[in-house]
């Protein structure tokens, strides 16, 4: 008779737990967690936290619920969007005609209807000068960077590169980023003329302490020792001069 053999099978591993002490950390990575008191003041941030989000719920629901009981049509709107699963403008056309949107004189709110109605009319206004001046600005931006490029004489390589970076600077400016590199080339541009202005005089002063001293060189040159100079060592020699006007060293005396 056989032995049976014995099978043995490894007991599969339970899923790891994880403690609270673990999640908790992972929602605040700035928080200690190494004592007790540390563990209770993440929790206790935690519950302050959920218990205000919860309240914030609570205090906008009341709102819509006091809105919807105050107002049949928003009522019957807000209950059909969500019922039936309306589009909200599919929703208001069931409840509401286009006249019901025209305030009459006599209407309790007939002001501010017609105030809001403006200023909706306005902000559409403003929105499209808006758009019509981004695309003039966008339209000369590139004549703009064009002409630039033609007059540096970029590469193609270079010329890509600036685009990139005028984008990457663009792009931080929407999201309110000015970087190091952004702070100290705007800080360079603004004080550019002063520095040329440094330079330029630093430049005359350096000028004229050259003039002063080439001057003073060329003095010291023809001072020399008081002696004549010696004619001789293939050096052309003083012509006579028969004139009696003549001087010391050559010279010729002025007739007075």
């Amino acid at each position: 008779m056989d032995k049976e053999k014995e099978i043995t099978e490894t007991p599969a591993e339970e899923p790891k737990k994880v403690g609270f002490k673990d999640r908790i950390s992972k929602l605040y990575p700035d928080a200690p967690m190494e004592t007790e008191e540390d563990i209770d003041a993440a929790y206790n941030r935690y519950a302050d936290e959920k218990e205000s989000e919860l309240n914030g719920i609570k205090d906008n629901l009341q709102m819509i619920e006091d809105l919807m009981t105050a107002d049949e049509e928003l009522r019957a709107v807000l209950t059909d969007m969500v019922v039936n699963k309306s589009a909200f403008r599919t929703a208001i056309m069931k409840y509401l005609a286009p006249e019901d949107f025209e305030p009459l004189p006599t209407d309790e709110d007939y002001d501010a209807t017609r105030a809001a109605y403006n200023e909706r009319l306005e902000k559409g206004k403003a929105q499209v000068a808006s758009m019509e001046q981004i695309n003039k600005n966008e339209e000369q931006t590139y004549k703009d960077f064009e002409a630039f490029v033609a007059e540096k004489g970029l590469s193609e390589e270079q010329a890509n590169k600036l685009n990139d970076t005028l984008g990457e600077w663009f792009e931080n400016l929407l999201f309110k980023k000015i970087t190091p590199e952004m702070l100290a080339l705007a800080y360079k541009a603004m004080t550019y003329d002063d520095a040329v202005a440094n330079a330029d005089r630093e430049g005359e002063l350096r000028g004229r302490n050259a003039a002063i001293e080439a001057k003073r060189v060329s003095a010291e040159k023809n001072k020399g020792d008081g002696i004549p100079a010696m004619v001789g060592g293939g050096a052309e020699p003083m012509k006579e001069n028969d004139d009696k006007g003549k001087t010391f060293l050559g010279r010729k005396r002025n007739n007075i």
